[in-house]
């Protein structure tokens, strides 16, 4: 797993024109460990930029909102402890950041009063 802010050395070219092979040293950010391939528009040269609510990549939080299923299975639940990983992917990135909360298996948007 890589989270947001991983850093890694570029450790060679893919086949894919849009990717490239990184090596990740296993630590809080990237467990996974070893070679890894990246697409091109995923890295930077420079740090993240720091998450709305000024969580961190790692934080833990409590889902404070209302019950929710997606259609894969996954499941919302007042009280739920996960991890931020990122900042969310969706509609209002300033006002939310996205969150693992296990067992399911993607993480969610959350508005940060949720």
């Amino acid at each position: 797993r890589l989270d947001h802010g991983a850093w890694g050395e570029v450790a060679g070219l893919s086949e894919s024109p849009f990717m490239i092979k990184l090596h990740f040293v296993q630590s809080p950010k990237a467990t996974v460990g070893g070679i890894v391939e990246c697409h091109i528009d995923s890295l930077s040269g420079d740090p993240p930029p720091v998450l709305p609510g000024d969580y961190v990549v790692g934080d833990e939080v409590y889902y404070v909102g209302p019950p929710e299923t997606f259609d894969n299975g996954d499941r919302l639940m007042p009280g739920a402890r996960g991890r931020v990983v990122g900042p969310a992917a969706e509609e209002d990135p300033e006002d939310s950041v996205a969150v693992m909360l296990p067992p399911n298996n993607e993480s969610v948007d959350c508005y940060l009063n949720e």
